[in-house]
């Protein structure tokens, strides 16, 4: 939440909530939502989304939604609001998110998804509907060719584009884009980066709402693909884009309003030289453009090709010592003094060259063992396809 708390719904003692206050690693009570959003036999709930606005959405496995909204500090209980009710099936069934996926829009809607619910636990079925909150109500949209499934095997993810991929267990993979554009306050900042880049090195860029306002994409209790970081492009004048892997976020705290923060981010070796837009985006929402140069094409030399450079300065320079400020040459006639300096670089040569020869072992062993390595199977991906072959039951998994 704004308020670097955590709220969570209680499975096991709904209606039951609960906050985690991140500074203090502590939990209070968030008292109680309004109606049960949990389904008592499967012990399953959906996703909770945190809002532009400060609110969160819980929706429920039972045909029901709460709002949550934060107090003044965050070791307030809070207070909870009835949600629109998730409206039936075609047929008439009730319908709940009973595990399924949802995710906030860069429009400040959340997209989720449904399917028929009848209060048993070992029921999971289909088939998937798709609807927007829209800040009150539950409005109706179009299903893409692939909700045939049952809604916990969907997943969503939110793209940089601001579009949302929508994958059921299937190959079949569909995109479904924002009916409408952001608010320009939800937008990162940049403050400061470099302007002439290089590429295959890092940098530091500092901005304001780097890490967004919400982690955007939820489900339930089996799957999560939060996209509450900064994500660095480059954009060239002919339209070309590169992203730069980004590390080291100062903060994932969401709605960090006018705090400064900061991210690393790496150029990647392939990109030319010219002129470009770096642009931060955060939840799929891009930052205003930000003009830098590439003054290089030069790519990532390899660690080898730096230490024989190493090698190469010591012996061909003249005897030369390290100071506190770089290198530092001995002028004086002192012979024993120049004697020590060369003795001192030999040995660093030949460290070197010893240490690169080792190095050179163990890649190859290292080589030779991953060689020999089995490829990794994720069991529960695997239990998964079994079940999904056999039936479209899903084993109690207790929430």
């Amino acid at each position: 939440m704004p308020d670097n708390t955590v709220v969570t719904v209680q499975c096991r003692a709904h209606p039951g909530a609960e906050k985690y206050l991140v500074g203090e690693n502590r939990w209070v009570s968030a008292g109680r939502t309004p109606i049960d959003l949990v389904e008592a036999a499967s012990v399953e709930i959906g996703a909770g989304v945190a809002l532009p606005d400060g609110r969160a959405l819980f929706i429920g496995a039972t045909p029901h939604t709460s709002l949550y909204t934060p107090g003044t500090n965050p070791e307030d209980t809070g207070s909870w609001a009835l949600g629109p009710d998730i409206p039936p099936s075609p047929d008439g069934r009730s319908c709940g998110a009973k595990d399924a996926p949802a995710c906030l829009m860069t429009n400040g809607n959340v997209l989720l998804t449904v399917g028929p619910v009848d209060g048993l636990s070992n029921h999971y079925l289909g088939p998937t509907y798709f609807y927007e909150f829209d800040g009150a109500d539950l409005v109706r949209v179009q299903d893409p060719p692939n909700a045939g499934q049952v809604p916990y095997v969907g997943r969503m993810l939110l793209l940089p584009s601001g579009e949302i991929l929508y994958s059921s267990g299937t190959r079949s993979i569909y995109v479904y884009p924002p009916s409408a554009s952001f608010d320009p306050k939800w937008r990162p900042e940049v403050v400061n980066a470099p302007r002439q880049l290089l590429p295959g090195f890092s940098y530091t860029l500092t901005g304001r709402q780097l890490t967004g306002l919400s982690q955007a994409v939820g489900y339930g209790d089996d799957a999560a693909g939060a996209t509450n970081y900064p994500m660095v492009l480059l954009r060239s004048g002919t339209g070309e884009i590169y992203y730069c892997r980004t590390f080291g976020h100062s903060t994932m705290a969401i709605s960090t309003g006018s705090a400064v923060q900061s991210t690393n981010f790496a150029v990647p070796t392939s990109v030319p030289q010219g002129s470009y837009e770096l642009i931060v985006v955060a939840n799929g929402i891009p930052s205003v453009s930000y003009n830098v140069s590439m003054n290089n094409t030069q790519s990532w030399v390899r660690w080898d090709s730096i230490w024989d450079a190493i090698s190469e300065a010591f012996v061909k320079t003249p005897p030369t010592a390290i100071g506190s400020y770089g290198p530092i040459r001995d002028a004086s006639k002192d012979a024993q003094r120049k004697k020590e300096i060369v003795a001192a670089r030999n040995s660093i040569v030949d460290g070197i060259k010893s240490l690169k020869k080792i190095g050179k072992q163990i890649e190859k062993q290292h080589l030779a063992t991953a060689r020999k390595k089995p490829r990794a199977v994720d069991p529960e991906f695997a239990a998964f396809l079994g079940r999904s072959k056999s039936s479209h039951s899903k084993p109690e998994d207790g929430g």
